[in-house]
């Protein structure tokens, strides 16, 4: 059973760090898209224009098929990240990338789980408008297991930065291989990931191959409470919980409370072991 001064002093130091700067939320609901030009050419640049984005990383891609498998259709390795401002709006410079599969063409935006989506139409010039029919579609992963290992470290003790180590296996789930997987990684307090995590280059998957990866991530101080670290890889998206307490802290503090309580008792000791001297005689 957690002692109630425990609990207080958690509560009082998990309010300090919600309150640590971070990134302010958005109250907008309606996501719009506007482009600069409908017709673009392979080869240019286009002005993607957000509005109504919540406070969270947003990516934008160049699509074929109108996006209609999600990743597979869209230039994901040409895809750009942005952080919307508080008010939702975001403007970003979209590479133009031709799209592994022919158009109906569109910008999609989407949040690194793939639950949000948006997308806007664009007319794409300067590439084959059919697949040649030697090539072969673009590969795609699938996760089949996902965990997070705790790293040791002295400072984590005291509220410093925290190691952990998402451990991911995927599979091969269809068409070419995959080289080079491009991976994006969210890390944030309170099962929202809305922090930009530095991402370690990863070998390719082969057609048929199942391959496993150990993916360091930070937890930045002041690390307290629960964490949710959220990931997309090569279109595979995973998220993964973990917490951290700072024991050191209430440990270094019970024990200076007991240091100074036995100082004390040992002087009220000495103090009431000093005989008092007999009054004089008159």
């Amino acid at each position: 059973m957690t002692r109630p001064w425990l609990r207080c002093g958690w509560a009082g130091l998990l309010t300090i760090a919600t309150l640590w700067p971070g990134t302010p939320a958005s109250g907008a609901t309606t996501v719009e898209i506007t482009v600069d030009d409908s017709v673009v050419e392979v080869g240019g640049e286009l002005t993607v224009r957000l509005t109504g984005w919540p406070a969270e990383l947003a990516i934008v891609e160049l699509c074929g098929n109108d996006a209609a498998r999600g990743a597979a259709d869209c230039a994901v390795g040409a895809g750009v990240q942005t952080f919307p401002q508080p008010d939702g709006a975001a403007t970003v410079r979209l590479p133009v990338t031709a799209p592994p599969v022919p158009c109906p063409c569109s910008v999609r935006v989407r949040d690194v789980a793939g639950t949000r989506l948006a997308t806007t139409e664009v007319e794409v010039t300067g590439f084959a408008a059919e697949p040649p029919e030697e090539v072969e579609p673009p590969g795609e992963l699938a996760i089949v297991d996902l965990s997070v290992r705790p790293e040791r470290g002295w400072s984590a003790w005291f509220g410093g930065p925290v190691d952990r180590t998402i451990l991911v296996t995927v599979r091969h789930a269809g068409g070419g291989p995959v080289a080079d997987p491009p991976l994006t990684l969210l890390v944030g307090r309170g099962g929202h990931a809305d922090t930009i995590a530095p991402a370690p280059d990863l070998a390719g998957v082969a057609v048929g191959e199942e391959r496993s990866y150990e993916v360091p991530v930070e937890l930045p101080a002041p690390a307290l409470g629960q964490y949710l670290i959220s990931g997309d890889l090569a279109g595979a998206t995973f998220a993964v919980e973990t917490e951290h307490y700072p024991w050191g802290v209430p440990t270094l503090l019970t024990g200076l409370l007991l240091v100074g309580g036995v100082g004390t008792a040992r002087a009220l000791r000495r103090r009431r072991a000093v005989p008092t001297p007999p009054p004089p005689h008159r």
